[in-house]
């Protein structure tokens, strides 16, 4: 459903923009290049996603989010955002989509808006709540995923083990729906290999493993270094990061899986003590939705930047379907 002219270079913008900004603070401005194919493309819907913190980056004494909505609104006129700008501009935190409500087994919040033309209003007026469709809540069952139904039937491994391409078959039945779902049309694992660590950052793991299983509660790295002073780490701002290590336990969903990931695994240690290792690719791909056929190209630290990046395919497939039943809304009317 796409159409429309093709737009002049860089006139994105409503308004006068250096052309150096976006290379001096591009992260932020990331969403101006959405905003030029969007421009050349002029779909009946798109979808933008991002990270929570976008609502409270600022740049240059100015709040990201809202100049962003701004541009969005000078660029497309003749589009409508759902929720409206207002409603963002009211409660934005009250439009984040959480993963975890989506039967994905992570706590993941993005900030989602669904644009339409306004044309389609004269169609179907109902296009406008195409977004309260994606909120509506799931059913109860496919609510509490936690990291034992996304990992627990894949194979144990020890640090070091496993293989970046194939694994090999399934050995046992899957233990629940989630399981079953990830394993559909796959003959079997693959991407499921164990970092190596250092033996001080095992050290580390089984200490904070160790803390939970004795009742203590999930262990910071305050108390590492009060319990454990000759493990503390040779990191600086240790006071600043004190949880940059952190137990996925079995009985929760797993943290925001982000593209850090691919730097070390501290963030992401699997809460098996005999295994005591971080993530495998394919344990962070389950606790993303990623069913098992889905292979990650590269070298391993490109496959989990690739999984740390994505939009958990679930989470897109609630988004998808809801844009889908408007469309066929409007083309019935068409016919």
């Amino acid at each position: 459903m796409v159409g429309g002219p093709p737009c002049q270079p860089y006139s994105v913008v409503g308004r006068s923009r250096d052309p150096n900004r976006m290379e001096l603070d591009s992260r932020n401005f990331l969403y101006e290049h959405y905003l030029r194919i969007l421009e050349h493309i002029q779909p009946d819907f798109f979808v933008f996603e991002n990270v929570p913190g976008l609502m409270t980056a600022q740049s240059e004494g100015e709040k990201v989010f809202a100049r962003m909505l701004e541009d969005f609104r000078g660029v497309f006129p003749s589009y409508e955002i759902a929720p409206s700008f207002d409603e963002y501009s009211r409660n934005p935190r009250q439009y984040l989509l959480d993963s975890s409500r989506y039967g994905i087994p992570q706590k993941r919040k993005r900030v989602v808006f669904i644009g339409y033309k306004k044309s389609l209003l004269d169609l179907n007026a109902n296009v406008k709540d195409v977004f309260k469709a994606v909120l509506k809540p799931r059913p109860s069952g496919s609510w509490g995923y936690d990291v034992s139904s996304a990992i627990g039937d894949l194979p144990a491994l020890s640090p070091g083990e496993g293989k970046d391409e194939w694994y090999g078959g399934y050995d046992h039945p899957a233990v629940t729906p989630y399981q079953a779902r990830m394993r559909r049309g796959s003959p079997g694992f693959i991407n499921h290999r164990a970092r190596t660590h250092m033996a001080s950052d095992l050290q580390r793991y089984r200490f904070f493993i160790e803390h939970h299983k004795n009742g203590n509660g999930a262990a910071t790295l305050s108390d590492l270094i009060r319990e454990k002073p000759e493990l503390t780490p040779s990191h600086q701002n240790l006071d600043k990061f004190i949880d940059r290590f952190k137990v996925q336990w079995w009985n929760r969903p797993s943290s925001t899986i982000m593209a850090h990931i691919s730097k070390d695994g501290h963030y992401y240690i699997h809460p098996d003590i005999n295994q005591c290792r971080s993530f495998t690719v394919r344990e962070a791909a389950r606790c993303q939705s990623f069913p098992d056929n889905f292979k990650f190209e590269g070298k391993r630290t490109e496959q989990f930047r690739q999984v740390g990046n994505a939009v958990p395919p679930l989470l897109a497939n609630a988004i998808a379907r809801a844009i889908m039943g408007q469309l066929i809304k409007l083309w019935s009317e068409i016919s």
